[in-house]
């Protein structure tokens, strides 16, 4: 695994919030087919740049949005209720 991980240009995994340099999305459903809605929020430590390769990543499933932490749950509920 670490030398996957070494070899790699970019590594997902999941973390508590809280925890490391973080961007938080929330992709729905729909991201199985390639038509998903997507919502992320950069955590404090994550740069602008961050974010662009997150939203490129995620931009290969459907549509990226960005949003702030104290709207994400808002934001998913809506992205969920469609």
């Amino acid at each position: 695994m670490a030398r996957v991980v070494k070899e790699s240009d970019v590594v997902i995994f999941s973390v508590k919030p809280q925890v490391d340099r973080f961007v938080r999305v929330m992709p729905n459903t729909p991201a199985a087919v390639g038509e998903a809605a997507s919502v992320m929020s950069l955590g404090t430590a994550a740069t602008e740049e961050d974010g662009a390769l997150v939203a490129k990543l995620f931009g290969f499933v459907g549509k990226m949005f960005k949003a702030d932490e104290k709207m994400f749950d808002v934001v998913t509920g809506l992205m969920y209720a469609t």
